[in-house]
């Protein structure tokens, strides 16, 4: 998914930039981002290719990935910052 000038992809996927960003909450997605919650859901709904299927954390909340190689496109630098990096 290449951004192609998309401003709300674009906050979401920074969202998952970074150690300890590889499962995130529509809660913590959009806080990071500065969008609100339904437009991150909406995003995430319609673009459900680019994103893993949701864990639900031991707090029973729904943990949503994105597609590593969907984040390398757009961000190819971002390899030394993801967990562990």
């Amino acid at each position: 998914m290449i951004l192609d000038g998309d401003p709300v992809g674009r906050k979401v996927k920074l969202a998952f930039v970074g150690k300890g960003r590889r499962w995130r909450t529509v809660g913590g997605i959009a806080r990071d981002a500065g969008l609100p919650r339904n437009v991150v859901r909406d995003y995430i709904a319609e673009r459900n290719q680019c994103f893993v299927t949701p864990r639900v954390s031991p707090g029973g909340k729904k943990l949503y990935g994105i597609r590593l190689d969907d984040l390398d496109q757009d961000f190819p630098s971002r390899q030394s910052q993801v967990a562990g990096g």
